[in-house]
């Protein structure tokens, strides 16, 4: 379904000659409902960009081990309004009348983690009407191997359970199962940012972010990254920006802005690290050699399209170059094999 934004986007590239357009704006949104599965984004994206020379890559594939946590959270099950016959099973010494319970929250809390595997703990919150916690009993372990992917529930034989708990517990296997091959909303957009920051080297146009201006060079990996996320049920715009002195004042400013803060943050951490006296492992270095290098390819691009130098992109350039050659120095490559 086409929008007002999409038909005067057609209109002005049919009106204006593409030399007319400095560049272009572009504005996106995922909604939570998106369900896809990792193959068939990736199918959608090889598509788009089949005959384009500038690829995104694709979305990573989920883990399995968040996938299980986002289950435990997602399987939690609050102000549950237990049966009579349910709040007799909880009686105990220290609850001895029915009347005194509310609800109850099940709740899913971490219980430690190492290489091979993750634990958590179901706990039962018994609630008066007063919203004061009367009961708190751990119902069962829960462990997840990281190994084989299994998920061993272990319930606690001391406390006295009801049907329930069961139905939150085996919530967590049924949303693992499902949910394994799913890419979530938020791996999207970040796809997408990522897309745009990185590979399409995207200004943001205004401080809150959400619009971006790609250069005019970019606009047929630009169409393919609207195909897919449209395609997925995202929505995607792009408006031609034309031309004049009004949106050169603007897009330099924003990219101004952008690259001093990029270069000024980097810049910080690289001067905590000297400050430490501490080294860094070469994956280390190499990100800061990356963001670096990404500046620095931007910043002739703009100036190149702009027709004007970035002066202060530039100067905090070799300020930022001058850190890093420093930095090199404390590159332990020894930690890379540990």
């Amino acid at each position: 379904m086409q929008t007002e934004i999409d038909l005067l986007a057609q209109n002005w590239e049919k009106k204006y000659d593409p030399t007319m357009f400095i560049g272009r704006l572009s504005w996106y949104s995922i909604p939570e409902s998106i369900k896809i599965t990792h193959d068939d984004f990736s199918k959608r994206v090889d598509e788009a960009f089949k005959d384009i020379d500038l690829k995104l890559g694709g979305v990573g594939r989920p883990r399995a081990v968040d996938v299980f946590k986002r289950g435990c959270t997602n399987a939690q099950l609050q102000k549950y309004i237990p049966t009579d016959a349910e709040k007799v099973a909880l009686l105990s010494t220290w609850l001895t009348d029915i009347t005194d319970i509310n609800h109850l929250n099940f709740l899913i809390r971490p219980a430690g983690s190492d290489e091979s595997h993750v634990w958590r703990v179901l706990v039962r919150e018994t609630v008066d009407t007063e919203g004061h916690e009367i009961g708190f009993d751990e119902v069962a372990k829960i462990q997840y191997n990281r190994t084989t992917s299994d998920i061993t529930i272990t319930k606690n034989d001391a406390v006295d359970s009801i049907d329930v708990e069961d139905g939150v517990l085996g919530a967590i296997r049924e949303y693992f199962i499902r949910e394994t091959t799913i890419i979530t909303p938020y791996a999207v957009r970040e796809w997408i940012r990522k897309g745009l920051e990185g590979r399409l080297h995207a200004t943001k146009v205004r401080p809150s972010g959400g619009i971006y201006y790609t250069l005019e060079d970019y606009s047929r990996s630009l169409g393919a990254l609207k195909e897919v996320v449209n395609g997925v049920g995202g929505s995607f715009h792009t408006l031609p920006l034309i031309d004049d002195s009004d949106q050169r004042k603007m897009v330099r400013a924003a990219f101004e802005d952008e690259s001093v803060s990029a270069m000024a943050e980097m810049m910080d951490e690289i001067r905590e690290i000297l400050k430490s006296g501490k080294t860094i492992t070469s994956d280390r270095f190499a990100d800061f050699k990356v963001r670096f290098d990404t500046q620095r390819v931007k910043i002739v691009e703009y100036s190149d399209v702009l027709d004007e130098a970035m002066d202060t992109s530039t100067s905090y350039l070799e300020l930022a170059e001058a850190q890093i050659r420093v930095l090199a120095d404390k590159v332990n490559i020894d930690e890379d094999y540990h």
